[in-house]
């Protein structure tokens, strides 16, 4: 179920193919989040208009949210996010003219309750 969304500004370069990171992520995913391989969604943006700070221009960024459904303990989480952030920064760093880059990710769990997936 786990959904991956990537942010990522136009400024800062993927050094590998988009579907090498997120079969990573996923991988990482089922391996420490015991989530179903099968069913991870990942998107990819690079965001064209954005402003860091007091706008300076050696500045950019990268930034995960993942959705999955709720109950996984807060360490599993923490190890989850340690793992991805590693994994973005093999697949965007480093930076060339100075750049400064800064990843976070970010973890939203959904309710099992209101939840709702179909499939034809």
């Amino acid at each position: 179920m786990p959904h991956l969304t990537l942010e990522y500004t136009a400024n800062c370069v993927l050094l590998k193919p988009a579907s090498e990171l997120f079969s990573k992520l996923h991988t990482l995913l089922e391996h420490y989040a015991k989530a179903d391989l099968m069913s991870c969604k990942g998107r990819l943006h690079k965001v064209e208009d954005f402003y860091i700070g007091a706008n300076l221009e050696k500045r950019a960024f990268v930034h995960l949210d993942i959705r999955l459904i709720e109950g996984r303990t807060k360490q599993t989480l923490q190890e989850v996010g340690q793992k991805t952030l590693e994994c973005m920064q093999t697949c965007f760093g480093p930076q060339h003219d100075g750049i400064v880059l800064e990843f976070s990710v970010e973890f939203n769990e959904l309710s099992k309750d209101t939840y709702q997936k179909s499939s034809l």
